[in-house]
């Protein structure tokens, strides 16, 4: 079950990442919600909005994703990582291993 629920996450996290690659400039996280979820109801984009967050953890102390205070962006490490890691579980792993902490 742990492994389907990181797998889940981990679309959820790439999906925001291509979301984002469309807007080079960024995105507040209230857009990039209304991105990836567009047709959920408030309750289940609420649960996968907290998933996703949670999801992006370990990209963000890996530096792929930014926040400039006003909303996220990808930075070129993070493109790069996205083109290369194109499996979620490999990318989200990968993010782990390449954060601060590891």
């Amino acid at each position: 079950m742990q492994q389907k629920k990181r797998r889940h996450t981990g679309v959820l996290v790439r999906g925001l990442f291509a979301a984002l690659l469309d807007h080079p400039h960024g995105l507040s996280i209230n857009e990039a919600l209304n991105t990836c979820f567009p047709n959920e109801s408030k309750a289940e984009s609420a649960r996968l909005g907290e998933q996703l967050l949670r999801g992006c953890v370990a990209p963000m102390k890996a530096g792929w994703l930014l926040h400039n205070g006003i909303g996220f962006t990808v930075s070129q490490e993070g493109k790069q990582a996205y083109e290369r890691h194109r499996d979620p579980d490999e990318f989200l792993l990968s993010a782990g291993n390449h954060s601060v902490r590891g």
